[in-house]
């Protein structure tokens, strides 16, 4: 049987592997699913969809969903280094500020920074993650869900234990690891009729004081300093069924960190002392019915708070240091409606309106704008679904409004963004082409209107534009015991009015401009192949390959024609999984091309390519009755010493330990 599984393995990487990919590695990848049946979605789909569902994030030693997010193509994900450090990704080089992330169907937001780091959202309780390009396939959605270049869907397991008759479910996992990581998680589920609780906690922690070589040329192995975290996270839900058509969901999430800001390690320096406290909170309620056979009904509402306290100890700030404190607060609202004007045909219209506010106090917040932005979005769709085509085109009307205390605010802004995508099947057999265009832009966050110094209340939000062309196909084997996907797209996108930190008089003043233009070009493959060899034996092997071509199209910028920062040309993973008997084993590798970290094509500017590979392993057994399992995650196994950011060097060999049991 192990001879078999080996001849398996190597024939799934045959058909696969595109000799090209050796030349270079990434920053980025894709993933699909461990079931064949998982990633079909995206075959037919008229915009790119990559997915990975629960059991494949346990086989791909994710912490995060940061950690995640590596295995999709065409995102590029920025690690400060550390593990509490800053974790943002960047689809299709658009910039981090594209990519919406929405949590259990709602958008989360953060207007004075204006991206999510998702470094601080565990996988522990994430069912499924799906990265739409453009945005989501289903109809009837929130306005804000069509405002961004890229969507992030991170789904949770509240709908565990639906399928038994048991009142109370629950499950609970311990991890531990190299630099004392310490990562225990609980869930506790009542469900009774068609009521359902669940509530959720999750402590983790580290030292973070990872080995790693210096930068001298002794080439010495230090410790990474102030990169050490400790958080709590806290979730609460609750769902109401009165039928099949009709549901009401409720959460209530709190976080709260406290870490280092590990900084840059240059010669002879190992870091920085900053410390950041965050306190993060949000309670949001979703309701959604059937009207008709012809019309659904979705009303939505959220209240989000965040807290944020920075200190930096260095002295040249004042005796005390330098400490900033960031009070945020949202308010949102959401109505949609939706309605099957015949059997292929339906329409939605969705409406927004959001407050936001924003409370500084520190060293840099004298005299701070306390600025309060309103905001309206409305959406209206079509789509339209055909034997062998689909058709969709929907507009989005943006509207938004500031006041401040203190100093000027920011111009009203009204915007139309239109986007259409297809898809069509031009002959019997399943291979499928995909098109769609997006028009979108990205407004300026708080920080940089009003920061102290540097916001600029005159600037203009980012213009852009995005085209894909793609082909999928699928094959089934006569006896479904193999099945073999793909996808191939090609992309263009350009970004105007780039919102950059310029220097004013002298290299110590700065302030935020509209400067620069990016044209961007590449392709995304994404290739799976699964084989069931018998009723407890399967295999399964994923390929994603990025190519990435950013450049500065301002030929009155200094870098004209220059590839952007922190963009490799090449990017990719590899994963291979397999199922035998109770046993999963997965062997994951995730590759980028060098890249530079400024505009100048200099050797002071590189960052090298890298490449890692993690290994996995688990046993599944029955204890009284319930699903339970015991695994071993190594991580880097190769021991290699990279960077994503040039001089924030990351962990190099690592492993994490754990059970997780059901009751």
């Amino acid at each position: 049987m192990l001879k078999q599984i080996c001849s398996n393995i190597i024939l799934l990487t045959g058909l696969l592997w595109p000799g090209h990919l050796y030349a270079q590695k990434t920053d980025t990848l894709v993933t699909v699913e461990v079931k064949a049946n998982m990633a079909v979605e995206n075959v037919w789909s008229p915009r790119p969809i990559q997915q990975i569902d629960k059991r494949t994030l346990e086989m791909l030693n994710s912490v995060s969903v940061a950690d995640a997010t590596r295995f999709f193509s065409g995102v590029l994900l920025k690690d400060y280094g550390g593990l509490g450090g800053l974790k943002t990704i960047s689809v299709r080089s658009l910039g981090a500020g594209y990519t919406g992330v929405m949590y259990d169907g709602v958008m989360l937001s953060d207007v004075q920074a204006g991206q999510i780091d998702l470094g601080k959202i565990s996988t522990a309780n994430i069912e499924k993650i799906t990265l739409y390009n453009g945005q989501p396939l289903e109809v009837l959605m929130p306005a804000k869900a069509f405002a961004a270049g890229s969507v992030l869907n991170l789904q949770t397991n509240v709908g565990d234990g639906t399928a038994t008759k048991k009142k109370w479910t629950g499950s609970a996992m311990l991890k531990a690891g190299s630099f004392n990581f310490f990562n225990p998680s609980a869930t506790l589920r009542y469900r009774h009729d068609n009521f359902l609780q669940m509530l959720n906690a999750e402590w983790q922690s580290s030292t973070g004081r990872y080995p790693y070589k210096a930068y001298e040329l002794d080439g010495s192995i230090k410790k990474r300093e102030n990169s050490d975290f400790k958080s709590l996270r806290l979730v609460y839900d609750a769902g109401y069924q009165w039928n099949t058509n009709s549901k009401v969901q409720f959460k209530a999430y709190h976080y709260n960190s406290e870490r280092g800001l590990p900084g840059a390690v240059t010669l002879y320096t190992t870091g920085g002392k900053e410390r950041l406290s965050d306190q993060n909170s949000f309670a949001q309620a979703i309701f959604k019915t059937s009207m008709s056979a012809r019309s659904r009904l979705m009303f939505l509402a959220k209240y989000a708070h965040q807290y944020n306290f920075y200190k930096d100890p260095n002295t040249r700030y004042g005796p005390q240091g330098l400490e900033n404190r960031f009070t945020q607060q949202e308010y949102y609202i959401s109505a949609g409606y939706s309605y099957r004007i015949a059997a292929a045909f339906s329409a939605a219209y969705s409406s927004d309106f959001l407050i936001n506010n924003l409370k500084g106090e520190g060293q840099f917040a004298t005299a701070f704008a306390q600025p309060r932005r309103k905001t309206s979005l409305n959406n209206i769709l079509l789509d339209g679904k055909w034997n062998r085509l689909e058709l969709q085109a929907n507009l989005l009307h943006y509207y938004q409004s500031e006041v401040v205390k203190n100093g000027p605010a920011s111009r009203e802004l009204s915007k139309l963004n239109p986007s259409i995508s297809l898809a069509i099947q031009p002959f019997k057999t399943d291979i499928y082409l995909r098109f769609f265009y997006k028009n979108i832009f990205k407004t300026p966050t708080f920080n940089d209107l009003y920061y102290a110094y540097v916001g600029n209340t005159d600037l203009r939000p980012e213009q852009a534009v995005q085209y894909n062309i793609g082909l999928t196909w699928k094959k089934d084997s006569l006896s479904k015991t193999t099945n073999v996907q793909g996808s191939i797209d090609l992309y263009l996108s350009e970004v105007k009015d780039k919102i950059v930190a310029v220097p004013q008089q002298n290299l110590f003043r700065w302030t935020m401009l509209n400067f620069g233009r990016v044209r961007s070009k590449g392709i995304d493959v994404a290739l799976q192949a699964h084989r069931k060899i018998n009723g407890h034996t399967s295999i399964s092997a994923k390929l994603a390959y990025g190519f990435q071509q950013a450049k500065e199209a301002d030929k009155n910028s200094p870098f004209y024609d220059t590839q952007i920062p922190y963009t490799p040309l090449h990017s990719g993973s590899i994963q291979l999984q397999t199922t035998f008997r109770r046993f999963d084993l997965a062997a994951n590798t995730v590759l980028s091309s060098y890249r530079y970290k400024l505009g100048d094509v200099i050797p002071d500017n590189l960052v090298k390519e890298w490449a890692t590979v993690d290994l996995y392993a688990s046993y599944r057994f029955f204890l009284n009755h319930n699903k339970s399992r015991v695994f071993a995650e190594l991580n880097n196994v190769l021991n290699a010493q990279y960077d994503i950011i040039k001089f924030y060097p990351m962990p190099r060999f690592n492993y994490r330990m754990g059970c997780a049991i059901n009751f």
